[in-house]
């Protein structure tokens, strides 16, 4: 609707303006006031000083729409047609004055430059290097506020310095149209060569119905044209990523393109005897080159591994590589559109005496064409014909309105052009599909890009649903079990890994809320796992939630009903299209929890959503004692970002509770409330006795309530030392929106998520949070346990004391043992032998191995080698001898071969090797035979930051082995 809105502003202005125009007289009537009058450019003056200062009503005007959105959303949001007409008009008082004084420019400068019947013959020169210039100036204009000042300014302070801009560029026509008073004017270098030129020949003025064909093909080309730009945005969005500064690349270069074809074909126009063939010529020639770069947007991916290979990845490097594909999309056939614009003139303009009004209707005719396109490019034509046919059918219409430009041309030319356009038809019916595996790929996250690099390129992947909607392109991916969703290439949900976070965002807040939960409001829909977690909540009765895009419902309930409890199918779920702030806006009630899970703040829009202004309306929608929850990312964040988030947060709750899903996500889960919590664990084991909540819990790998504890890890004493100095995300600053997409590009990807699991980190004490309720050490030493599995090993030793203290017993001492064994280690001190327990290591034989006699004997060898390094502590030189060895016997003793592997490259400090080595030896069998593989395997966990396996394994060895354990503690001393 804003599109729309400043579009038709536009067309109005432009159809005023060419009306005031050609009522102007000829010449500037006598004295400084009358000149000034009858002088066009003074009122465009006016024009610019009108915009200039509804820049500055247009901030309190948006402010005080605000209200009155939430109460169309109220009364309307059943109905999208009367909503949207709704919202229409109330844009329009904000933005239509500005918009018609925009419009009106053009034939204002239109009847300047064409003062006397010479000045006509010039005319489709001259407003094509207008064109040219007022699009480059848009190129600037949109460049610096989207990679300059709004992000260094904010908004406020932009559009500030937009109206200033505007109120300067008044003041500096008027001031020169004063100070140059009657002198004569001297004529400019361009009017002095035109005058030098050879007149061109008598150009019979075209007939009513050639003209009307030429403003047809005019509006025509503004519909295609905002159509493509609306389809190519979402085809470059997919593959360059849906941030802030992807859409400015997108606009600056197709605006480029617009501005370089008029330029280029200005002078063209003004020669030409045959305006109609050429128009023809162009439009064919834009149909060809939008059928061309159709052919390669798929490969855009490829051709983006291709170009980053090798280099260093940083931001300004990426969105170079970036800009090169965009320009390699859009730049063709946004030439040709650009140079339709003083071809069309030329064709159309019919005198000097109607300058104004036919340059006016031309250009509001190619304005509500474009209002049209943008419409119908992201209501119909995208969700209906989808992205690829999108674009083929804007080269067809390119090729008809070619062929039929043709008509009033020469003969041969005729033919020419329309078997031209006969060839673009043919095209666009047999041009391949595009791959969606390349196409969805969503390399501009840099560490896929990075690991398609490693693996060689890109490889096959199982779309087995693909849909552009009207907000974003859907994806659904099969990967043996595993399903994945993904918008705009960037996944969003999944049915493996990211379960615990799809659940937990939804059901922890229901687990620490304080009485019983009855009305849930949820942002996002993805998957529906979130949703359907919730609904397994005995006392919950009601969840709303809200998507922005109807096709995620769509895949959510074909691919994903398997895993997300049917959310469609429950009557206390009500779903809602629309934005998550306009809805929850317009709800006329309280909600006990509202859950807020957008996708990832570096997309456009989003970081709305991380607010300090959603943030406190939202905190009014809560009822008593309720609890807002949000979604907040790790990965692909930097310290900085992640702690604006954080604090802005904090902002409107001033008690806040920060949690991770499990132990080696990098997601967050931040707890809201305006009332302290009291953590009990026995309010929170009873309400995890009911059945049908616990086993979706346990699908969240979570069936303790101490495991769903141990995962806090930053608390309200914490938050202000934590985010001290940092920014705080606004509408107005728009912080976190440019600044999240930077740390996206630079592969800033987990570095807090490290942090919080190390025993440096120096917040998240539960002590004065948590209640151990009826059986204070059991729970307490429980509590302990479940800490290591999260790497938290001091807050795990004050917690085993507590159990201690209440009489906690021999399970204690598992638990300090446990920590004990746990705790980081120097890989090259003395720890437990591998052959602790156990039988000694394998004797030197041939049979130890597969292969011809003297492979075998080269494993022997290498054997030996390896041993004797190992008796002396070399451990990296006994791991090296063993590199290459031959293929191991299926025997107890081929196996130990693989131990001793895993073993050295544990000591080697290659724990990820180890670790690979020792799960596939994992069994009950070698368990049995090697007590010390169980140890060695818990360590390399531990080591690798899988805390909770390697908590588990170790609390086996424990068990089984007290003696080793007794002993690996000792040997650590």
């Amino acid at each position: 609707t804003v599109l729309a809105t400043f579009m038709a502003g536009l067309a109005l202005g432009s159809w005023l303006g060419g009306r005031l125009a050609d009522r102007l007289p000829r010449e500037p009537g006598a004295g400084t006031w009358r000149r000034l009058v009858t002088t066009p450019i003074f009122y465009y003056a006016g024009c610019e000083a009108l915009v200039g200062a509804f820049a500055l009503l247009v901030p309190a005007l948006v402010g005080a729409y605000r209200p009155l959105n939430a109460t169309l959303w109220a009364h309307l949001g059943d109905s999208p047609v009367l909503l949207a007409t709704a919202r229409f008009g109330l844009t329009a008082v904000v933005l239509m004055i500005p918009t018609t004084a925009m419009g009106a420019t053009l034939p204002l400068l239109g009847r300047q430059v064409t003062r006397s019947g010479k000045d006509f013959e010039a005319l489709s020169r001259r407003l094509g290097i207008l064109y040219a210039a007022n699009t480059a100036g848009a190129v600037l204009g949109a460049a610096s506020a989207g990679f300059l000042f709004i992000p260094l300014l904010g908004a406020h302070s932009t559009n500030l310095l937009a109206a200033a801009s505007a109120a300067g560029l008044a003041t500096a026509i008027v001031l020169a149209l004063v100070v140059r008073g009657n002198r004569p004017r001297k004529a400019t270098l361009d009017e002095q060569a035109e005058a030098l030129e050879e007149p061109a020949d008598s150009i019979p003025a075209p007939s009513t119905a050639h003209r009307r064909l030429a403003l047809i093909a005019y509006a025509v080309s503004g519909a295609t044209a905002m159509a493509l730009e609306v389809l190519w945005s979402r085809a470059l969005a997919v593959v360059i990523g849906s941030s802030v500064y992807s859409f400015t690349l997108i606009l600056v270069v197709f605006l480029v393109g617009l501005s370089v074809g008029s330029a280029a074909f200005a002078r063209r126009a003004q020669r030409t005897r045959d305006p109609f063939g050429l128009l023809a010529w162009i439009f064919a020639a834009t149909g060809l080159a939008i059928v061309l770069t159709h052919l390669v947007i798929d490969d855009l991916p490829t051709m983006f591994l291709a170009l980053v290979e090798g280099g260093t990845m940083s931001p300004g490097s990426i969105l170079s590589v970036h800009s090169i594909l965009a320009g390699l999309v859009i730049l063709p056939a946004a030439i040709g559109l650009g140079a339709v614009m003083p071809v069309a003139m030329r064709a159309y303009v019919g005198g000097v005496d109607a300058v104004g009004r036919d340059v006016g209707r031309a250009y509001a005719s190619n304005t509500v064409g474009a209002i049209l396109g943008s419409l119908l490019g992201g209501i119909l034509i995208m969700p209906v014909l989808g992205i690829e046919r999108g674009v083929l059918l804007c080269a067809l219409i390119y090729a008809l309105c070619a062929a039929a430009l043709a008509q009033p041309a020469p003969v041969g030319r005729r033919r020419l052009v329309s078997g031209l356009a006969i060839a673009i038809a043919l095209g666009c019916l047999v041009a391949p599909g595009w791959n969606r595996s390349d196409f969805t790929a969503g390399l501009f996250r840099t560490h896929l890009a990075r690991h398609y690099l490693s693996e060689g390129g890109l490889f096959e992947r199982n779309v087995v649903y693909y849909a552009d909607g009207i907000a974003t392109t859907v994806s659904v991916e099969r990967s043996e079990s595993q399903w994945t969703l993904k918008n705009n290439g960037k996944t969003e949900a999944s049915n493996k890994t990211d379960m615990p976070t799809q659940i937990l965002v939804g059901l922890l807040p229901v687990m620490l809320h304080p009485g019983d939960i009855k009305d849930v409001f949820v942002v996002g829909y993805g998957s529906g796992v979130t949703i359907g977690g919730i609904t397994q909540s005995p006392s919950v009765k009601r969840v709303d939630v809200v998507e922005l895009e109807p096709r995620v419902l769509e895949a959510a309930d074909r691919y994903f009903s398997d895993f997300n409890n049917r959310p469609q199918d429950d009557p206390k779920v009500h779903r809602y299209i629309g934005d998550g702030r306009d809805v929850l806006l317009a709800r006329r009630r309280t909600y006990d929890v509202i859950v807020s899970e957008p996708s990832n703040p570096w997309m456009a829009g989003v970081s709305s959503l991380f607010t300090r202004e959603f943030y406190a309306f939202a905190k009014e929608h809560l009822a008593t004692g309720g609890v807002f929850c949000q979604w907040a990312q790790l990965y692909e964040l930097g310290p900085r970002n992640v702690k604006m988030i954080y604090a802005t947060f904090s902002e409107a709750f001033p008690y806040v509770y920060a949690f991770t899903p499990g132990d080696a996500t990098s997601d967050t889960i931040l707890i809201g409330t305006l009332e302290p919590l009291e953590i009990d664990l026995d309010r929170l084991a009873a309400k995890m006795r009911d059945p049908v909540l616990r086993a979706e819990l346990i699908r969240a790998e979570v069936d303790l309530p101490e495991q769903l504890i141990a995962s806090f890890f930053l608390g309200p004493e914490d938050i202000a030392s934590f985010t001290a100095g940092a920014d705080i995300n606004t509408d107005d600053n728009a912080r976190l929106e440019f600044a999240a997409p930077l740390d996206l590009l630079s592969e800033n990807r987990a570095r807090l998520a490290r942090e919080i699991r190390t025993m440096d980190w120096p917040y998240g004490r539960l002590e004065g949070i948590v209640s151990l309720g009826s059986d204070p050490g059991r729970r307490a030493n429980l509590l302990a346990r479940e800490l290591v599995g999260y790497g938290r090993y001091r807050e795990a030793n004050h917690w085993l004391e507590v159990a201690r203290d209440h009489g906690a017993g021999a399970e204690a001492n598992i638990t300090a043992r446990l920590i004990e064994l746990a705790m980081p280690v120097d890989y090259l001190d003395p720890e437990l032998p591998l052959t602790a327990g156990g039988a000694p290591l394998p004797d030197l034989a041939p049979s130890l191995f597969k292969g011809t006699g003297r492979q075998r004997q080269n494993g022997v060898n290498k054997l030996r080698a390896a041993y004797e390094h190992l008796a002396v502590g070399e451990w990296a030189l006994a791991h090296r001898a063993l590199s290459e060895l031959p293929p191991r016997a299926e025997s107890e003793t081929g196996r130990d071969v693989e131990l001793v592997r895993g073993y050295l490259a544990y000591k080697s400090v290659n724990l990820r090797k180890a670790r690979s080595i020792l799960r596939k030896l994992a069994s009950e069998e070698i368990f049995r035979r090697r007590p010390a593989a169980r140890y060695y395997l818990g360590r390399a966990l531990l080591g690798l930051g899988n805390f909770a396996e390697g908590r588990d394994v170790m609390i086996e060895f424990i068990r089984r082995h007290p003696d080793l354990a007794k002993q690996a503690a000792k040997s650590r001393l």
